[in-house]
Order: structure tokens, then sequence, then C-alpha cells
């Protein structure tokens, strides 16, 4: 009886069959311990495998249901959260917009305005070998470029790749005008 209590049921994720291992082994070695064979265990390590299984929908469900439940403890969600925070001082807001994307609501109605006067929407300007710069709006002949600022420059390591950005299009003869929106 004391024996059954040391070892722990589990399911193999691969193969999905029922096997047994020590608590103390699964405490060791977590990813060895997951499987019920070595040949299992190098399937489950391998990327072919983890992406079909991100596809299967049986497993999405699962893990969609874990993570429910996980975010019902205040721990889980304390730290969930501090990643999130973290993720957004790094790298900024996400926004729709940018590069060959679908512009914004605010960039179509100065597209309106901009463009019947002679601007160029989405212009490249080439500052050095095989490497340019896309403006949002350009008026070519007189090189005044006008940048439309969302939520993302203002995160600090796009304010400092703007300053760059500006002082490289100055060296080219460009006057830039910057328009933030929300």
């Amino acid at each position: 009886m004391k024996t059954s209590s040391k070892k722990k049921r589990l399911l193999c994720p691969i193969c999905h069959r029922i096997f047994w291992r020590y608590k103390s082994a699964l405490k060791i070695n977590k990813a060895k311990s997951s499987c019920c064979s070595k040949e299992c265990a190098h399937k489950l390590k391998s990327v072919d495998y983890r992406r079909r299984l991100a596809t299967n929908p049986v497993w999405v469900k699962n893990v969609s249901e874990g993570t429910k439940k996980a975010m019902r403890r205040p721990k889980t969600r304390n730290k969930h959260l501090a990643g999130l925070k973290r993720a957004l001082k790094k790298h900024g807001v996400n926004f729709k917009g940018g590069q060959n994307q679908e512009p914004v609501a605010f960039v179509k109605s100065l597209a309106e305005v901009l463009l019947p006067i002679g601007f160029i929407q989405e212009h490249r300007v080439f500052w050095s070998k095989g490497r340019w710069y896309l403006l949002d709006f350009a008026y070519v002949q007189e090189k005044i470029a006008v940048e439309c600022d969302g939520p993302k420059h203002r995160a600090q390591k796009q304010k400092q790749y703007d300053k760059i950005r500006n002082t490289r299009l100055k060296k080219l003869g460009w006057k830039v005008v910057h328009v933030p929106h929300l």
C-alpha cells in the first residue's frame, strides 16, 4: 500500500497510454517523466509534433479550459498580469496600421486632405544601399514628409529610433512633420 502512494498515475500526451511514475521522479525531471517512453519524450520535444498538436481542436480546448481554471487563482493571475505589464513596457501598445497594413481612420482622413494636394502615401526614401524608410506621406518635389505617430511611438525604444530616422532624413534634405494621434 505504501508503494502505491508514492506512485502517480499519468496519461502519455503522445500515445495516450496510462502509465505509472514515482512522485520523486516527477519532481526531478518533469520533461522525461511526462511520457511513457523515450520515443514519446523525443516526439514531444520535436517542433513538428508540437505544431500539429497546437492545431488539434481537442488539445486547444483542454489548454483553454486549463488556463481559465488557472486564472481563477490570484497568484497565477497576478503573475500573468505582471508579465503583460513587462511586455507592454518593453514593446509598447500594439495598434492597427503601420507599414503595408490597412490604415487607421485618422490616417485615412489625413489622406483625404493630403493626397489631392500632391502628397504620395507610403513613399520610400533610400538612405543607404538597399535600405530605406517608408514615409507615411511625402511631397517629393519639396521633400516634405508627414509622419502619423500612433500609440507605438510613445515607447522609449521607438522614440530613439524615430530620432535617428529624423536625423538621417534631415541629412538627405527632408523636412519631417510628426502628427500624433491616439
